[in-house]
Formats: structure tokens, C-alpha cells, sequence
């Protein structure tokens, strides 16, 4: 299994924080300190160049989780090519990449793909968030993925 390196973990919790939760959150990407409440946009936060976009996909395809997962950000959060959050083209192509970090073995990659198919695929959902809460070496996410159990908000 994959382990992930906290930067993309910070990635990824804001990721799920700028896409529904409290906005009055603080998030870490890297060594960058960004306020949802200060109105960051988090489409250019979380942009990626057509060149380097294009190496992710290479890597991604090639089974590198961390690869896959960043293009599902870019996707998710960024609008994708098109920069439109909202397009549906930008949620297939998100669930597409995080379907191969979660396959690739990426946590952060996993526990995203079960926020995103809670409620098409509850089953699913349930089971890989219980494989997170019981296996990850990441505490933090353990501790999410745990939450999301008890409080039953993964399938609605």
C-alpha cells in the first residue's frame, strides 16, 4: 500500500472542506496556509498546467495513486479543463481518476472516491471507509474515516 505523503492528505481534507463544510476553516496545501473564510478560490489552488496535467495522466495510468488523485482535484475542485465548477464532464473525469488512486492504493485517493459514491453506492461506500477506519497507518484519516461511519452522513 501506497503511503501519503502529508501534503497531499492536506490536499485532500481541504479538498472535501472547501466542497461542503464549515467554511470558516483553515487548511495546509504544503507549506501554503489558505482561509476558506478569507475567499480563496479554489479552482486556482488547486489548477494544474496542460503539460503537467498531462504527466499526471501518464503517471497516474502507470499506477502511481498520488497522480491519479491530484487530476481528481484538478477536476473536483478546479473545473477542469474548462474551469466551470459544476460540469458534469469534471465529476465523471474526477470519479475516473479517483477510481485509480483508490485502485493504485492511495488512502486519501480512497477515502475521496467513498465521499463521492456514498450515495450512488452506499455497500461500497461503507466498506472502504471501514478498511480506511481500521488499516490506514494515518491517523487522521482513521479518525475521518471513522467519523463518516458514526455519523451515517456517507450515504445521503
Amino acid at each position: 500500500m501506497t503511503t501519503a505523503h502529508p501534503s497531499l492528505i492536506a490536499l485532500g481534507v481541504a479538498a472535501l472542506m472547501m466542497s461542503g463544510c464549515d467554511n470558516s476553516v483553515e487548511h495546509k496545501v504544503g507549506d501554503q496556509s489558505l482561509s476558506s473564510a478569507a475567499g480563496v478560490d479554489g479552482a486556482s489552488t488547486f489548477d494544474i498546467a496542460p503539460a503537467e496535467r498531462i504527466a499526471l495522466q501518464q503517471q497516474a495510468r502507470a499506477g502511481n495513486g498520488e497522480a491519479a488523485y491530484r487530476l481528481a482535484v484538478f477536476y473536483g475542485m478546479a473545473g477542469g479543463e474548462s474551469g466551470r465548477a459544476g460540469d458534469p464532464r469534471n465529476s465523471l473525469e474526477e470519479e475516473k481518476w479517483l477510481r485509480l488512486s483508490a485502485k493504485a492504493g492511495f488512502e486519501p485517493g480512497k477515502h475521496s472516491l467513498a465521499v463521492k459514491i456514498g450515495s450512488k453506492d452506499c455497500a461500497t461506500a461503507r466498506h472502504m471507509m471501514a478498511e480506511i477506519a481500521a488499516t490506514s497507518s494515518d491517523s487522521e484519516l482513521r479518525e475521518n474515516a471513522q467519523h463518516w461511519l458514526e455519523d451515517d452522513a456517507l450515504c445521503k
